[in-house]
């Protein structure tokens, strides 16, 4: 996926972020960074953003996402984004990079409308459009292959990192008299 390095401020800065396309569906991220997830059904983009409004990743999807996306913590604590699409598919994604972590196929490819999981994080519901409730049963469906150990850092605490020569590492604003 390409990376743009897009900073916007303001209230409206996630529309102008994602260049004035409509915003289908909007999930709100926490751990490891505080964020904002979008998907714009007219480009069939995915844009994960910082809550200062820095464009993290950005991905094409294949199919239409159907429904509200949801976010649940993985085993490590750290948010997961999962979504149903038209064709059929679960998929669940690590945020805020955005980077699969596995896709589920249920067997009739139906539209997936909404998506539920259970406490234990081991049962995802599939609400499907021709009324049936589909479950993936995965006891390892949010667990990655490869263990998250220190993958992610938070590079500035505060608009005030933006300007590196007036903050110090705490992220705080050092004023000069």
């Amino acid at each position: 996926s390409r990376r743009r390095h897009t900073r916007c401020s303001g209230v409206s800065w996630a529309r102008r972020c994602v260049q004035e396309t409509a915003i289908n569906q909007a999930v709100i991220t926490s751990s490891p960074v505080v964020g904002v997830v979008f998907y714009s059904e007219e480009d069939q983009v995915i844009y994960s953003y910082s809550i200062n409004g820095f464009l993290i990743e950005q991905i094409q999807e294949k199919s239409r996402i159907i429904g509200q996306p949801i976010v649940i913590k993985n085993q490590y604590h750290l948010d997961t984004l999962i979504y149903g699409t038209e064709n059929g598919q679960v998929i669940i994604r690590d945020l805020p990079l955005l980077n699969v972590v596995n896709i589920s196929q249920i067997d009739y490819q139906p539209i997936v409308l909404s998506i539920l999981a259970s406490q234990d994080k081991k049962y995802i519901f599939c609400g499907c459009e021709d009324g049936e409730i589909t479950v993936v049963t995965d006891p390892h469906i949010l667990h990655e292959n490869i263990p998250i150990i220190a993958a992610y850092c938070l590079l500035y605490t505060s608009d005030a990192a933006d300007d590196l020569l007036c903050v110090d590492l705490g992220g705080r604003r050092i004023i000069k008299k």
